[in-house]
């Protein structure tokens, strides 16, 4: 539970580096980011356990992310804010995620709730067949990318899952489950 400000400095470093492994395997990882809580990781933008994201969960089983604050890396929108290894994770998002975020080929969900704003880079890999819930504020692209616009994204393996800016939908993904902003609109 972090209840301060976690700043990672150098080149690749990561903010908070959860891990959990052993002989007959790792144990559930909990990270809970509380309200005036951050982790911010460096400079980078690989994907690697390396890329400078401020959350990296490696190994344990059922993982979780719970934000209450803040996670990004200090490449903003072009970082990493959180990348999950090969297990389950799940990521609860009441604060601010600013970044592209990897989750890993689990059983993954990306949960954005109602005060929660994920201006999100241009990756959100959740895995085949995983879910993105999205009932807070999500600015596809960043903000950045669309100001006083919302952006409109699609799968590149469903064209018919959007995502809109504020707009509430839950998307499930059949297989690869990046977005690319294709186009921007205003939505009504």
């Amino acid at each position: 539970m972090l209840t301060g400000v976690v700043f990672a400095s150098g080149a690749q470093a990561n903010g908070i580096y959860a891990q959990s492994t052993g002989q007959a395997g790792g144990q559930d990882i909990s990270v809970t980011i509380n309200p005036g809580g951050a982790s911010i990781g460096g400079v980078g933008t690989g994907t690697g356990l390396d890329s400078a994201a401020g959350v990296v969960i490696v190994g344990g089983s059922n993982n979780t992310v719970t934000n209450y604050g803040g996670i990004a890396s200090q490449s903003n929108i072009t970082g990493y804010a959180i990348i999950g290894g090969s297990n389950n994770n799940k990521v609860d998002n009441y604060g601010t995620v600013i970044g592209s975020v990897d989750l890993g080929p689990g059983t993954n969900a990306f949960n954005n709730k109602n005060t929660g704003v994920f201006d999100s880079g241009e990756a959100i890999f959740l895995g085949a067949g995983n879910t993105f819930l999205n009932a807070g504020t999500a600015f596809p692209g960043g903000i950045r990318a669309c100001p006083n616009k919302c952006a409109h994204r699609q799968s590149r393996a469903n064209p018919h899952c959007k995502l809109v800016c504020r707009y509430h939908r839950r998307i499930r993904l059949r297989s690869a489950s990046s977005f690319r902003q294709c186009a921007t609109r205003r939505r009504a």
